[in-house]
């Protein structure tokens, strides 16, 4: 069975769940750098070249390990990409892994079956990664209590309020610093409610 494992840019690691039972030589492994899918949202152009570039640099590794990679450089759509793959390798099943972007594994599935193609989605073990981070997130939330009450413990009386609203006044600050330059670092551009 000719298996193609399709791996998108926030998918970057070689234990993932698409590519786990696959060996080197009984899958091909294809990647898009897809211009319209680019384009949907306003992605900055830095952090698009960050991603393709760790595509690019990924892909590299994978054909260090032996792997056969298809990979797209600046394709105007997935569709366009995916046609002349099937066409160069005749895949029996196309393998991904569940999307971070809701709802898009579900459409990609969609679109490889259109083409006669069976779909397998994977789970996503990347996932747990950002559930970690909510939970420590959450933890340095009562951490900071925490610390509230140590100071206002260690003050005398009358420093208490001043040292509380200090420790208060970290989370304004924290959310003020990642609206202005948090938020364009981790998703790209500016969004609709920016400066």
């Amino acid at each position: 069975m000719r298996t193609t494992a399709w791996i998108i840019g926030d998918q970057l690691k070689p234990d993932i769940s698409s590519l786990s039972d696959l060996k080197p030589d009984n899958c091909v492994v294809f990647m898009v750098e897809s211009l319209e899918h680019a384009q949907r949202l306003p992605f900055h152009k830095q952090k698009l070249v960050l991603i393709w570039s760790a595509m690019r640099h990924f892909a590299e590794e994978l054909r260090g390990l032996g792997y056969t990679v298809d990979y797209y450089k600046s394709a105007p759509d997935f569709s366009e990409a995916l046609r002349k793959h099937i066409e160069l390798y005749k895949p029996d099943r196309m393998r991904i892994m569940e999307t971070a972007e809701y709802g898009l594994s579900n459409h990609l599935a969609e679109f490889i079956e259109k083409n006669g193609i069976n779909a397998e989605i994977t789970t996503n073990k990347v996932a747990i990664n950002f559930v970690w981070v909510l939970i420590t997130g959450f933890l340095v939330m009562f951490m900071q209590a925490g610390f509230t009450l140590v100071e206002v413990g260690m003050t005398r009386a009358k420093n208490a309020a001043q040292t509380a609203a200090m420790n208060l006044l970290v989370y304004p600050l924290g959310m003020l610093a990642f609206y202005i330059c948090g938020f364009a670092l981790m998703f790209g551009g500016r969004g609709d409610i920016a400066i």
